[in-house]
């Protein structure tokens, strides 16, 4: 009989071990599928905001494009007024050039006669 209440104890700790084990294990995991979670929250974090690194990237892609653009057709514009400017300047030697031409005739004519 004391050996079978010995045994008896002896199952009985052993079975408060086991579930004490058993606690600390379920403890355990509990702990990790939290972290889990957070981990899995915090990488989405970190998705979110590559993909708004990402986007702002593009984005500032864009508008360098449009600006280099824009500077193409301010430089051209102002290309196009110099040129009308030499043209411009151009028609009107032409013009005091003809009439420099007339003048002389003119008086080349007085002169003859």
């Amino acid at each position: 009989r004391e050996l079978e209440a010995a045994k008896g104890a002896e199952v009985s700790q052993a079975r408060k071990d086991y579930q004490a084990s058993r606690d600390v294990v379920a403890q355990a995991i509990d702990a990790e599928l939290g972290a889990a979670r957070e981990l899995k929250a915090e990488k989405a974090k970190a998705g979110a905001a590559a993909k708004a690194v990402h986007d702002q990237r593009e984005r500032l892609l864009e508008l360098q494009k449009k600006l280099a653009m824009l500077e193409v057709f301010k430089a051209n514009q102002a290309r196009m007024r110099t040129l009308e400017a030499e043209r411009a300047a151009a028609l009107k030697a032409a013009e005091e050039a003809k009439q420099n031409i007339r003048d002389y005739q003119k008086k080349m004519k007085e002169m003859a006669a």
